[in-house]
């Protein structure tokens, strides 16, 4: 059976990178969010690292029922932490955005 794809790669895309910068507003807002024991435990950087990386699944689980075993431990992560985009965006990218959000918020 083959699978004809819905999507092209191009649409994809262009969706996709409408949502990029949304994943610096999840980070910060995540962080905020985290229990008082894990929040202390990272920074912005940190989490803005692991998400440019694609590798949200090395920071804690903010879930007790999700543990790494779990088939879908790195995508629960990787929305919790980076939000719904895909792809390694740059942490520059979250930086700046990051420093546009503070300077709309004064």
């Amino acid at each position: 059976m083959k699978v004809q794809h819905l999507f092209t790669p191009a649409l994809v895309g262009a969706a996709l990178s409408s949502l990029s910068l949304s994943g610096a507003a999840f980070a910060q807002a995540n962080l905020r969010e985290l229990p008082p024991d894990l929040a202390e435990q990272l920074t912005t950087e940190q989490i803005l690292q692991a998400c440019a990386a694609n590798q949200a699944d090395t920071l804690p689980s903010p879930f007790p029922d999700v543990v790494p075993t779990d088939w879908a431990y790195k995508a629960v992560l990787t929305l919790y932490y980076c939000g719904a985009y895909r792809g390694a965006i740059p942490p520059e990218t979250f930086r700046r955005y990051l420093e546009q959000q503070r300077g709309s918020q004064t």
